[in-house]
């Protein structure tokens, strides 16, 4: 049986509207045994304002993205272990990776609205294998319509 795990952040979008910009990256350990995959994203962008913001999960391909803030990521079961990757906020400065990016999701949702995305089976969600290195990460970026829009986002993995 899997082991699942949360990570929540509350972030702002970039001060100038239609500006992308890193909301926080998640990497597997090096030397870790266990495969960590996306089982699934909600967002919910919490504006009053008209327009949206989209959400673009990347992945880079030679060097993953380092720095941030570290966030432990929250276990669904109290008794699993210690998550077997290491996530970031952009509460300080994260430095992007380089190589790619692939882009792997883009999800988008409406001001003062939210939306999700679960893969369809367990071989569509976006995988990240054992043992670290340079393929094995994800970062999430954030652009909206408006400047420095509120957006609550939760990325459900297992490992």
């Amino acid at each position: 049986m899997p082991f699942y795990y949360s990570i929540y952040r509350s972030a702002l979008t970039n001060g100038t509207a239609g500006t992308e910009s890193t909301t926080g990256h998640i990497r597997v350990v090096s030397g870790s045994a266990r495969t960590v995959a996306v089982t699934g994203i909600c967002a919910a962008a919490r504006a009053t304002t008209t327009g949206g913001l989209v959400l673009r999960m990347k992945q880079w391909t030679t060097t993953a993205s380092s720095g941030g803030s570290a966030f432990t990521p929250i276990k669904r079961y109290p008794n699993n272990p210690a998550a077997s990757l290491v996530a970031a906020t952009d509460a300080s400065a994260i430095t992007a990776g380089t190589g790619g990016a692939n882009i792997s999701l883009a999800l988008g949702c409406p001001a003062g609205g939210g939306a999700g995305w679960v893969p369809t089976d367990t071989a569509d969600a976006i995988q990240m294998e054992a043992g670290g290195g340079a393929n094995n990460n994800l970062d999430i970026y954030s652009i909206a319509s408006a400047a420095s829009m509120a957006v609550d986002i939760t990325m459900e993995v297992a490992e």
